[in-house]
């Protein structure tokens, strides 16, 4: 909203809950008090509601509460219990996973062998993913801000034209630029993360992925480490490579998702196995 030039408005009754809680789904985000997402909808039905929901609902309550607004993937009861995370509760893998976070908190780069040995994985999975988001940012920077620097530069040189005065305007906007090009690539990693956790959570293992760009290769690094055994990876120009596939087909991109949902109902896909990332 701030972005088009407009103001949000709060309810009387939403500051509390915007003040109160620092993340956006209760899950490991502190960038507080808030960075705009799920608040207002959440606090609202708090208020209609006269109580106030969890965050982080459990699996299986949240498939029976939308069971009729959205596609049932699997039964309610597989979703009871956290599959994923019971193999965390042995006690010797907690004493790992405390090691690790204790690590990760306290000396990361400061111990070498500590770090190779438990964050192999972790690294190079971070390491790649960060690799595309700077690549991606500076050929987005080069066509938005270089360019339009050089294109300045060239309308002042020729007396004929008219000079416009957006040469310092875009080397101020520059930084700017990035700033935002970073936030937004952020976000892409977080909503691939989500999507990847929940299909972990609903035990969907085998996975396609369909698109073209960063967003394939983002999703490559993340499934590293995880249980999920990605079967293959097409761009849309060969989308009929998944024809007769059974698994969960994910739409790796964040623009014309309908367009390709849709390309692939036609293909025979079912509806139930396309997975967005939004």
């Amino acid at each position: 909203m701030r972005n088009c030039g407009k103001r949000e408005i709060w309810h009387e009754g939403e500051f509390l809950y915007h003040t109160w809680h620092p993340g956006t789904d209760g899950v490991g985000n502190y960038f507080g008090p808030h960075d705009g997402k799920n608040m207002s909808t959440t606090s609202l039905e708090a208020i209609r509601m006269g109580r106030i929901q969890p965050l982080v609902k459990n699996p299986a309550i949240k498939i029976l509460e939308n069971k009729d607004h959205e596609i049932i993937y699997s039964d309610p009861k597989e979703s009871l219990l956290p599959t994923r995370e019971i193999p965390e509760w042995d006690i010797e893998r907690m004493d790992e996973s405390i090691k690790r976070r204790h690590f990760e908190k306290n000396y990361r780069f400061t111990s070498p062998l500590y770090y190779r040995k438990y964050s192999k994985d972790y690294f190079y999975k971070n390491f790649k993913i960060y690799s595309l988001i700077i690549t991606n940012i500076i050929r987005q920077s080069y066509r938005k801000v270089v360019q339009k620097l050089f294109q300045q530069m060239g309308r002042e040189r020729f007396p004929n034209r008219i000079i416009r005065r957006g040469f310092w305007g875009t080397v101020f906007i520059g930084p700017i630029f990035i700033l935002r090009n970073w936030k937004n690539h952020k976000y892409f990693v977080q909503a691939c993360e989500q999507t990847l956790n929940r299909l972990i959570e609903e035990d969907f293992l085998e996975i396609a992925l369909i698109g073209d760009g960063s967003t394939v290769e983002m999703l490559k690094a993340l499934v590293i480490g995880t249980p999920i055994n990605l079967v293959s990876a097409v761009p849309s120009s060969r989308r009929e490579e998944l024809k007769g596939f059974n698994g969960k087909i994910v739409v790796a991109s964040f623009t014309r998702i309908g367009e390709e949902v849709s390309q692939l109902e036609i293909m025979g896909a079912k509806l139930e196995n396309i997975i967005r990332l939004q």
